[in-house]
């Protein structure tokens, strides 16, 4: 008797969506203040950490979806 496995479940990427919604939120909240008015130096500077922080982690979280999601998703269906 062959037993075939059922079909594994669609992957969980809710918390994808709400971390790129967040990244795309507080680009959009600095694009904001930066064509305003220039704001006080230390909220310059505070926004600079936090936009270098945004990129970072952005870099971070592309490279675990090159490494963990997509290699699946490949696996899963090649075309």
């Amino acid at each position: 008797m062959t037993t075939t496995a059922a079909p594994a479940p669609p992957a969980d990427i809710r918390m994808m969506g709400i971390v790129q919604e967040a990244l795309r939120r507080d680009l959009r909240r600095a694009r904001t203040v930066l064509e305003g008015d220039a704001p006080p130096a230390p909220q310059r500077r505070a926004l600079a950490d936090h936009v270098v922080w945004m990129m970072e982690f952005l870099r971070s979280h592309h490279e675990g979806e090159d490494a963990g999601l997509y290699p699946a998703v490949r696996d899963r269906d090649p075309a």
